[in-house]
C-alpha cells in the first residue's frame, strides 16, 4: 500500500510538477571531512545596488562546467561562487552558456516520461581546480536503494536569509529509485535554493580514494520529506557529449 501510494504521488509529481527548489539540511556547514564544498558552487542574481542573492545550487564537473537542475533557469549573466570550508569565497565566475538534454519538455522537466531536470552550465573562465576547488566524478554505478550519501546545498535555513549561500549538508540514502523514470526518492526536507544541489558519495564507495562521485541532483518536492533527484548515471553519454570530455 506504501508503495502504491508513492508511485501514485511521483505519478503526480511528473504530470503536475513543482517549483520548490531545494533543501533544508540540519547540521554542519561542510561535507565529509570538509571535503564536499570544494565540489559544490551556488548560482547568484546581481543586480546593481543590490547585494547578491543565491537562488540554485550545482556541482563542479569539469574546469569550466557545472551541473544543475533545469528548473533553476540559470542563464548567461548569472554569478557563479565557489566555496572553501562552506563559506562563500570571493572567487566568481559568469554562466556564458546553458545546455539542456535534447527534447526536454520545459513544463515538466522530462523527456519522454523520464526526469530530465538538468542543466549544464558553462563558464567564461576555468575553474582553478586543484586543492581547494575540486571536479566531482559522474558515478557508473547505478542507483539502488539503500545506497548512502550526503546531500547539500546553499538554501537558506528555517527562513534565516542571512545562511543562504552558506553550503550545508546532511546525511541520506536513497529510499526508492524508478529506474523507469531515472528518479531517486531521497527523505530529505526543502528549503528554497538547494536546488541542483548533490547527492554524492566518496568514489567507489571508498573514502580513501579521496574524491566523490555524484549520484543524483536536487530536482523537486514530491511530498515532505520526500525529494526527487535525478540519476546522473543514466545521463553520462549526454554530458560527455555536451562538453567534449571523458567524465
Amino acid at each position: 500500500m506504501k508503495t502504491m501510494r508513492l508511485m501514485n504521488l511521483l505519478f503526480l509529481l511528473l504530470v503536475f510538477p513543482t517549483s520548490v527548489s531545494a533543501i533544508q539540511v540540519h547540521g554542519k556547514y561542510f561535507g565529509p571531512n570538509d571535503k564536499m564544498p570544494r565540489y559544490i558552487v551556488t548560482f547568484e542574481n546581481c543586480y546593481p545596488s543590490y547585494p547578491c542573492e543565491e537562488f540554485c545550487t550545482g556541482t563542479i564537473i569539469e574546469a569550466d562546467w557545472i551541473l544543475t537542475a533545469g528548473h533553476c533557469n540559470v542563464g548567461p549573466g548569472h554569478v557563479v561562487r565557489l566555496h572553501a570550508h562552506g563559506q562563500p569565497s570571493s572567487w566568481t565566475q559568469r554562466v556564458v552558456e546553458v545546455k539542456r538534454p535534447p527534447g526536454v519538455d520545459y513544463k515538466n522537466n522530462t523527456v519522454n516520461g523520464v526526469r530530465m531536470d538538468l542543466a549544464l552550465v558553462r563558464l567564461d573562465k576555468p575553474i582553478p581546480l586543484g586543492d581547494q576547488f575540486r571536479k566531482a566524478r559522474i558515478t557508473s554505478s547505478f542507483p539502488v536503494a539503500g545506497m548512502k550519501g550526503w546531500v547539500a546545498g546553499g538554501g537558506d535555513h528555517d527562513g534565516r536569509s542571512n545562511e543562504r549561500g552558506i553550503l550545508k549538508w546532511a546525511d541520506a540514502k536513497i529510499d526508492k529509485y524508478f529506474a523507469n523514470t531515472n528518479t531517486l526518492l531521497l527523505s530529505v526536507w526543502a528549503n528554497p535554493g538547494d536546488s541542483g544541489g548533490p547527492f554524492m558519495r566518496w568514489f567507489n564507495d571508498n573514502p580513501a580514494s579521496g574524491d566523490m562521485e555524484l549520484i543524483g541532483v536536487w530536482s523537486a518536492v514530491l511530498v515532505q520529506p520526500y525529494m526527487t533527484f535525478v540519476g546522473t548515471p543514466a545521463v553520462r553519454a549526454w554530458i560527455m557529449t555536451t562538453i567534449g570530455k571523458p567524465i
